[in-house]
């Protein structure tokens, strides 16, 4: 019988700030099409481990590997341009952009003139656009629903949590990463976000993400990974 090959393999990570250890010889595995959850109490490591994944900040050592890659000492657009994509405990869309163009400026660009044609030329970037429609309409999210012109400075805190997803389904990413995406969230909007989640592996990619909630764990977990104190226990 064959093993299935990590598509994210993390060994060995340790961080430390000031003779202070974040994290102690972190290891963890993520299969193609799984999702796996961290947890832990807040101050363990969590989103630092994120961090590190993502490339914006260094591990003082251990070894990162997406599928047969080492990224430890990648940059983050680098490691973004394999597949990675990353959404944050605090929603971090471009507030002074529209919906329609915070999904845009997330779609893979078809070549190095994508940007331009997007705010200059709208009329010829209207492949880009229908195609990043058709990614985040299959997600089925509330926000193409209406009016994509509004300003994401003027959504709701729900809404840019769903705008931050969305982004994130734009991508097309084969590894997403999640910072507690149901965090203060409704009950309906909780329900949408473990939807998309879903869906997201049901379409062929895989997920990390960071939760406190055992309901939403319990939901969506193939594995689940505890951090305390910076080790995994």
């Amino acid at each position: 019988m064959t093993s299935v090959r990590p598509l994210l393999k993390v060994s060995g990570i340790s961080k430390s700030y000031g003779g202070r250890n974040v994290l102690c010889d972190v290891s963890l595995e993520v299969l193609p099409s799984t999702v796996v959850c961290l947890t832990g109490t807040n101050g363990s490591g969590k989103t630092t481990l994120l961090d590190i994944i993502c490339g914006f900040i260094r591990s003082d050592i251990g070894s990162i590997k997406l599928r047969e890659t080492e990224i430890s000492h990648y940059r983050p657009w680098q490691i973004a341009r394999l597949g990675i994509a990353r959404t944050f405990q605090e929603t971090r869309p471009f507030s002074r952009l529209t919906i329609q163009e915070n999904l845009l400026v997330a779609s893979p660009m078809k070549d190095a003139n994508s940007f331009f044609r997007i705010f200059f030329r709208p009329k010829l970037a209207a492949d880009e656009l229908r195609s990043a429609r058709h990614r985040v309409d299959k997600i089925g999210t509330e926000l193409f629903k209406g009016n994509t012109n509004v300003r994401s400075a003027d959504l709701s805190f729900g809404q840019r949590r769903l705008l931050e997803i969305a982004r994130v389904v734009c991508s097309n990413a084969s590894l997403i990463l999640f910072d507690e995406p149901v965090s203060a969230l409704s009950s309906e909007s909780r329900k949408q976000v473990v939807q998309i989640i879903r869906t997201l592996v049901s379409d062929g990619a895989s997920v990390l993400f960071v939760e406190h909630d055992q309901n939403v764990i319990q939901e969506l977990a193939d594995r689940v990974y505890k951090l305390h104190a910076g080790k995994i226990v």
